[in-house]
């Protein structure tokens, strides 16, 4: 039975039907082939499954059983080490052998130098740090994270951590480059349908205005009030970027200051009030 690639387990996670009928087809071919080596993944990922869907039993009952091999497991496309790192780290009896199972697998990625590995490890490092209230270590293994990622706008490996890891994201104090990748993947990151983000509470924009996604969501922000500070904040963006929009929506609604821009908008049914 071949195994789609499109349907990888990585990029399944967020959407729940796609998931269920891969870990399906995983599962029926692990046990058409009695792969030893391919069971682990299987193993992996229904663990980290049941862990975002609230149901930690099997999966903690695998992770406390399980000596990963890091080495022979290092390369694939899912490596089964982040889940049992992550569910172990969910169970306070066993978070301490999560960690030290987590600065073992991170060393020997630094060793590889396997990028994708890290940036997952320091993301579950940056939450776990943040639970034990070490803000300051948090933010340093989530700006490594980033860094390593947005050389190559890798997105997933962070945002598959989930809605916990917003509020650090948004803490971040890093250079313009890196702050853009950083709210890449803060948009990207799944957050429940019963709480909506303070963007999804602001007035719409009316599309003729021809404004770009960035622009709309400065136009939305001045609306309601944010200074150019907490827009840089709210969208992830420098202050300077933050200014360079303004300077643009300005020229677009031939206005000269904020105060106009926002009174422009409403004048002209591009926001409501």
């Amino acid at each position: 039975m071949p195994i789609s690639t499109s349907a990888a387990p990585a990029d399944a996670l967020g959407r729940p039907a796609v998931a269920d009928a891969t870990a399906e087809t995983l599962a029926q071919f692990v046990l058409e082939t009695y792969s030893e080596f391919l069971q682990p993944y299987i193993d992996a990922f229904m663990a980290e499954l049941d862990l975002r869907r609230g149901r930690t039993g099997s999966g903690l009952r695998w992770a406390r059983s399980t000596e990963m091999a890091t080495q022979r497991h290092g390369y694939m496309w899912f490596n089964p080490s982040p889940a049992q790192i992550e569910v172990l780290l969910a169970s306070p009896p066993d978070a301490e052998r999560g960690r030290e199972l987590l600065d073992h697998v991170l060393e020997a990625a630094r060793d590889r130098n396997h990028r994708p590995l890290m940036i997952r490890l320091l993301g579950l490092k940056a939450l776990d740090l943040a639970e034990r209230d070490d803000e300051a270590g948090a933010l340093d293994a989530l700006e490594e994270a980033v860094r390593l990622a947005q050389p190559g706008r890798i997105v997933r490996r962070l945002a598959d951590l989930g809605p916990r890891l917003i509020p650090l994201l948004q803490r971040l104090d890093v250079a313009a480059d890196v702050l853009d990748h950083a709210g890449a993947i803060l948009e990207a990151v799944e957050t429940p349908n019963d709480q909506p983000s303070d963007a999804n509470r602001l007035p719409a924009i009316d599309p003729s205005l021809g404004l770009t996604a960035r622009e709309a969501d400065v136009l939305r922000l001045l609306a309601a009030r944010y200074s150019n500070k907490e827009i840089a904040r709210e969208l992830i963006i420098a202050p300077a970027t933050v200014k360079k929009h303004t300077v643009t929506l300005y020229d677009k609604l031939n206005v000269h200051s904020r105060r106009e821009a926002v009174a422009k908008a409403l004048s002209l049914g591009f926001v409501n009030a």
